[in-house]
């Protein structure tokens, strides 16, 4: 445990040099805008209708400065907020105590500790915890306390970046290590080679560079799970999957009637190609999917010809043999013209590892002009999303 806590320690000098999850203080209008996106997310994404947290006890690790919990107390959730920053806690009493009135406001208490030292007899219906426990030093042992606060039946919703979705971002961070002496020259670098993920995430977030900076590159600890891993920390405390976003791998879909029903958790490396499109994505996923039917159009045409053709189906209304024939040859045809995500992306992927063997040879001599021209030329490396970071899993306690 000496490890672990020496490892708070350092994190915790850091949030409490920045408060990074700090999003929109206690400006109404501009937790409007944040509220709507928190509602969306929960409701489509994470399929949890805002309704259901009407009356529960919900219990949130990390909570920081109280951003991410509001919108949920303000939906009827008696929430607790955990976070071993103490800044941060006097910070989200200010954030409930501006929004909810006296008598709502009581209904949530405000806990400074660390997770791995939290103790409490209650049990909750939901737990949560998004972007704390990959700062941890032991983020599987940190996920075995969270979820001993669950009752059965009850959910967990966890998020923190994945390990291939956070890949650029590791690699980002092992540059600026690299390269720097001190802390300030880590902003300094940071500024000078990541300017446009600062400024991307700067229209998004209502956060300063430096705390941009904080929460990307400079804190302590950062150590993301893949998949798998997070399915095993979900098999070993009787935790199945109930949804996630991104979503995961959909070909394990079976028929609602056969049974018995089998895990994801049982299921090694089902996710393997979306975390390979989560770890080179750089463009919003309204544009890729838009491209790649455009450039199917042939195939969907003849897909839709074929589904049709056996529709509508009655014992003095069925197709011509020579129509079937006609319309699965079409079909077959259309196949060998498709234009996969998969294939497209493994294709670009090949570019992007190429991208970080040549930015890797500058590195090493620590030229940062080659650096800045490496990043300036390439395709994908550093572009756009620079990866899918956060992934979320929903939970419920068997």
């Amino acid at each position: 445990m000496k490890k672990i806590f020496s490892t708070e320690k350092k994190v915790l000098r850091d949030f409490q040099d920045q408060n990074p999850s700090q999003y929109y203080s206690n400006q109404k209008r501009l937790y409007l805008r944040y509220k709507k996106n928190f509602e969306y997310n929960y409701t489509y994404l994470f399929k949890l209708p805002l309704k259901i947290f009407k009356g529960c006890d919900l219990i949130d690790f990390g909570a920081g400065t109280g951003d991410n919990t509001l919108f949920l107390a303000q939906s009827g959730a008696n929430c607790t907020l955990v976070d071993m920053n103490q800044h941060a806690v006097e910070k989200s009493k200010k954030l409930f105590k501006h929004f909810l009135n006296k008598d709502e406001f009581a209904k949530h208490k405000f806990i400074v500790s660390s997770i791995f030292n939290f103790k409490l007899k209650k049990r909750f219906d939901f737990v949560q915890s998004r972007g704390a426990l990959a700062h941890t030093e032991n983020p599987r042992l940190a996920f075995k306390k969270c979820a001993s606060f669950l009752k059965k039946g009850g959910m967990i919703i966890y998020g923190d970046p994945n390990q291939f979705g956070g890949f650029q971002n590791m690699l980002q961070r092992y540059i600026i290590y690299f390269l720097s002496n001190d802390k300030n020259d880590m902003i300094r670098n940071c500024e000078l080679l990541f300017k446009n993920d600062i400024d991307r995430s700067k229209k998004y977030t209502n956060r300063t560079r430096e705390e941009i900076i904080t929460d990307r590159w400079i804190v302590y600890k950062q150590n993301d799970p893949s998949f798998d891993d997070v399915m095993e920390w979900f098999k070993s405390e009787n935790i199945s999957l109930y949804s996630s976003y991104p979503p995961s791998n959909q070909f394990s879909i079976d028929s609602h009637m056969n049974f018995p029903k089998k895990k994801l958790y049982d299921l090694k490396g089902i996710n393997t190609i979306n975390e390979l499109l989560w770890m080179r994505k750089n463009k919003d996923d309204f544009n890729i999917i838009n491209n790649f039917i455009n450039k199917n159009k042939k195939f969907i045409k003849s897909q839709k010809i074929l589904s049709k053709i056996f529709s509508d189906m009655r014992v003095d209304l069925i197709p011509k043999n020579k129509k079937i024939e006609s319309v699965l040859n079409n079909y077959f045809k259309s196949l060998h013209g498709i234009k996969t995500l998969e294939n497209e992306e493994i294709e670009s992927t090949k570019i992007f590892i190429k991208e970080i063997k040549s930015l890797l040879n500058f590195v090493k001599s620590k030229n940062i002009g080659g650096i800045l021209r490496a990043i300036n030329r390439s395709k994908y490396l550093f572009k756009g999303n620079a990866g899918v970071r956060h992934v979320d899993y929903i939970g419920i306690k068997n």
